[in-house]
């Protein structure tokens, strides 16, 4: 009679064990599938991204385009006006004393 009521403890407790395994199993796949939908709406939402970076850059191309001449002419303009600076820069002294001051220019 011991031994019987020891083999029905010791088969209770792996019903248990098998139970608790069990559950923590269905649990554990919930929870990857609920992972596996947020990773797919992060897919969805990368792949959005990358379409609106792609529209910015073919905005940015066209709209930058036309500028591009302006922005050569800005830049020769500063270069010409540095180099006038420099040269004034480099005159004699007598020729600096007949030159209007730099607050007249």
């Amino acid at each position: 009679m011991h031994d019987q009521t020891l083999l029905i403890i010791v088969l209770v407790m792996v019903v248990i064990a098998t139970t608790v395994q069990a559950v923590a199993l269905v649990s554990t796949l919930l929870a990857v599938r609920r992972l596996e939908a947020r990773f797919g709406a992060a897919a969805d939402i990368e792949r959005t991204l990358d379409l609106l970076r792609g529209i910015a850059r073919v905005a940015v191309l066209v709209l930058v385009k036309p500028l591009r001449p302006l922005g050569a002419a800005l830049a020769l303009w500063k270069g010409l006006r540095s180099g006038v600076d420099a040269y004034r820069q480099l005159r004699p002294a007598a020729a600096r004393a007949a030159s209007p001051p730099a607050a007249l220019r």
